[in-house]
């Protein structure tokens, strides 16, 4: 009986303990969010910016004014989207080059970063994956931490970057923002 007892004990300590770790490991709301939001914009429709436009449109997706849009488009023409929700601040904008962004202003940078390369190392059928760039520079705001992919599509040879930059300086405004630029061929 006292046996039946410390194996019980035992697996039960193993129970909780596992699932502590398993909990650990689980990203943050915020994370999912942001990751979705990007693979659901920006990825899905890589191909075809205008889709994206007309999905905002049609969802009366509230856009940020031009002066305010201005920063995010760094003086280009385009649309900055306000994604409305409880967890964050988010914002998707596209440029006039086609090139899609989506923008967190607080999150947990380890989290996201390991979100996007998970996303970006599983290639999708016909398309083949490579880390170009994985490296902290020192930015006029403080570091700034660069993880970029160039993905080719097998069948025609077109290419596109996907990239992500973090922050966990004082001075930005925006910790994380991650990018789809228009096909390259």
């Amino acid at each position: 009986m006292a046996n039946k007892l410390c194996t019980l004990a035992m697996l039960a300590t193993t129970v909780v303990f596992g699932s502590t770790t398993a909990i650990a490991d689980v990203p943050t709301k915020t994370t999912e969010f942001f990751t979705q939001l990007y693979a659901k914009t920006c990825v899905v429709n890589a191909a075809n910016m205008d889709a994206l436009r007309e999905r905002f449109a049609q969802g009366q997706v509230p856009e940020l004014s031009a002066q305010k849009a201005e920063y995010f488009l760094h003086r280009k023409p385009g649309t900055v989207w306000v994604i409305p929700n409880t967890i964050g601040n988010f914002l998707v904008s596209i440029d006039r080059d086609n090139n899609c962004t989506v923008y967190a202003q607080r999150v947990k940078i380890n989290e996201i970063e390991r979100a996007f390369i998970s996303l970006l190392e599983e290639a999708a059928t016909g398309f083949d994956s490579i880390k170009e760039q994985d490296e902290t520079l020192q930015t006029q705001r403080g570091p700034m931490h660069f993880i970029s992919y160039t993905r080719t599509n097998l069948t025609d040879n077109t290419r596109q970057k996907f990239s992500l930059s973090t922050s966990t300086a004082d001075a930005v405004e925006v910790q994380a923002k991650a990018t789809v630029e228009a096909v390259l061929n």
